[in-house]
């Protein structure tokens, strides 16, 4: 009676843990930190979507590339991208990509003046969202605002390579909710769970009346059931198949001998027990008591 009053307990947490990790299952992300770059493509779409990096599987593609330069952060430093990688990235290259719109002028805010517009792209693949604040930024000339993202719950807005703190910036999410959030004194945004991140982001910045800058900032983020999550649990999956495999042999090798033995073939399940040896255990308790 214990043991199966201690199995429905068990059985019960088990359950209730599972409901859980099923509740929380798109607040998970899934990172593989060793995969070479090489895997990668970098194409470029002039489709007339907002500028910004999207992912599939193992392509990225920046969408509304046209008059912009694109930059490609190297071991060596950040470096103008002359041309698309259709078949494989660089070796050389880090893992981050930004690209940059310049000479726009628009009325941003609706405010009826003509604002001077600098618009950037940004995206980290995932074995680059490391823990240094700064592991994965470009802090150039070249790209006057930026994000950094770390530690995976927070950004760092970066104005002319310097922390922009203790001021209003406005941030957009995927579906178009808008939110204006004040950076803390080292310049640094909390508050954003890993699914807003997840699906894209976009950081306006207005220093002055004249002039707005934005930047759209896109991680990539590997989920389950993707291509390649499935190949990444492919070691996983084997020692699964080995091991079903080595059970499934065990208790048909049990049977024949078993069988070749004359003994009961009832005793080779997995989950069997010798209820005849308990059987006669009690039985012979009863006569010591008589």
């Amino acid at each position: 009676m214990k043991n199966k009053t201690a199995g429905k307990i068990l059985f019960a947490v088990f359950a209730v843990a599972l409901c859980v990790a099923a509740y929380f299952a798109a607040d998970l992300a899934f990172f593989q930190y060793d995969d070479p770059v090489e895997r990668a493509t970098l194409s470029v779409a002039n489709d007339g979507e907002a500028l910004s990096f999207t992912y599939d599987n193992d392509a990225v593609t920046l969408h509304s590339g046209d008059n912009t330069t694109v930059y490609a952060l190297t071991y060596s430093g950040a470096a103008v991208i002359e041309n698309t990688y259709i078949e494989s990235l660089p070796s050389d290259f880090a893992g981050s990509f930004a690209a940059v719109q310049t000479g726009i002028r628009e009325d941003t805010n609706g405010d009826g003046v003509t604002e001077n517009v600098t618009r950037v792209a940004k995206t980290d693949m995932e074995y680059t969202q490391g823990y240094d604040a700064t592991a994965n930024s470009f802090l150039s000339n070249e790209i006057p605002f930026e994000v950094v993202y770390k530690d995976r719950e927070s950004f760092t807005v970066y104005f002319n390579s310097e922390p922009v703190k203790n001021s209003e910036i406005t941030v957009t999410l995927a579906d178009g909710t808008v939110k204006t959030i004040t950076t803390d004194e080292n310049g640094d945004i909390t508050g954003l769970n890993l699914n807003d991140v997840r699906n894209g982001l976009t950081f306006t910045y207005r220093p002055d009346a004249l002039n707005t800058y934005s930047i759209n900032y896109q991680v990539e983020a590997d989920t389950i059931f993707t291509t390649r999550w499935l190949f990444a649990m492919l070691p996983f999956g084997i020692i699964i198949l080995v091991s079903a495999v080595c059970i499934t042999l065990e208790v048909l090798l049990r049977k024949l001998l078993y069988k070749k033995e004359k003994l009961p073939v009832g005793k080779t399940g997995v989950m069997a027990r010798d209820k005849r040896r308990r059987r006669t255990a009690r039985e012979s308790s009863s006569q010591a008591r008589l």
